[in-house]
């Protein structure tokens, strides 16, 4: 699929986001569903403008959020998310960016939009070459109007924000606060806050899922490696991780998931950064219990 993203543009201090982006969802497995594509996120976790993949682990594996790099706005890409053997993997212009694995092969639905937590900001998005392939006999089907893989219903009268397609069932584009006759606006991004450290970064995400009082909050140095076997994640930038874990009772009303899904709630919460610049590199928030980071080394207790 091509996906266009022209405005992604959010008031205020946050904690809010917006996104542009697809969906792919399971039925009857231990994950419910995967998502791709370009978020905006202000005051929320991966702040700044990033292309992020999130996955939805309802029974005893939680909610996991990547932050995968710097997104332009105002451009087209290539996205894909594909299947593997136990495993979905997110394209980005023809490369796999980010590998989920123990993951089912039922597909339940399609989509794609863009979503966000507020009433009054501005996007622009389009998606065109929309197909999907079959796994039974492997092959290639364009547009997502079949009962099996169904589209955005065309809404083009529901201002301010509203989907419709462009060429049925192949293209759409999807508005929001953004007049016709202003169509192609493109946005201004404001500036965001300056870069915490790693400890202080996971402390604010904490908080806009609710915890503002944190218990049991540890960190410790990570090495890329060892992270993603203890997580089941898949962060590919450096190798100098600062891990945070943080006790409370979550609720994570400001992260991407499908229309009508309920906010992942958990009892812990890990946060992965860079350690060098602070910048947040995957989020998870567990149900119960978390893995033990102590076989990366002896955790620093912050409060």
């Amino acid at each position: 699929m091509e996906l266009g993203t022209y405005s992604l543009s959010v008031p205020g201090a946050g904690p809010d986001f917006e996104t542009s982006e697809m969906w792919v969802g399971f039925d009857g497995s231990s994950v419910s569903w995967i998502e791709a594509g370009v978020l905006r996120s202000v005051g929320a976790a991966c702040s700044g403008t990033h292309w992020f993949t999130a996955a939805s682990y309802p029974n005893s594996g939680g909610f996991q959020l990547r932050c995968l790099g710097t997104a332009t706005l105002n451009t087209k890409a290539m996205v894909r998310l594909q299947e593997g053997s136990g495993s979905w993997s997110f394209h980005l212009n023809g490369s796999n960016v980010s590998t989920w694995s123990s993951t089912p092969a039922t597909t339940a639905w399609l989509d794609v939009g863009h979503e966000y937590t507020r009433g009054d900001v501005k996007s622009s998005m389009t998606a065109g070459k929309m197909k999907w392939r079959h796994t039974v006999n492997n092959n290639w089907y364009t547009g997502w109007d079949t009962p099996s893989y169904p589209a955005p219903a065309a809404n083009p009268g529901g201002w301010p924000c509203y989907t419709m397609w462009v060429s049925q069932f192949k293209d759409m584009r999807a508005r929001c606060n953004i007049a016709a006759a202003n169509q192609d606006a493109r946005a201004v991004e404001p500036a965001l806050p300056p870069k915490l450290s790693p400890v202080d970064e996971a402390l604010r995400v904490a908080k806009t899922m609710g915890v503002t009082a944190p218990k049991g909050v540890r960190a410790v140095a990570g090495d890329r490696t060892a992270v993603n076997a203890l997580f089941n994640t898949d962060i590919r930038g450096g190798s100098d991780l600062t891990v945070v874990q943080i006790d409370g009772d979550f609720r994570a009303d400001g992260v991407p998931r499908p229309q009508n899904a309920a906010a992942p709630t958990g009892t812990s919460l890990t946060v992965v950064l860079d350690q060098t610049t602070g910048e947040v590199q995957m989020i998870h928030l567990w149900p119960s219990a978390s893995p033990d980071i102590a076989s990366f080394g002896t955790p620093t207790t912050i409060a």
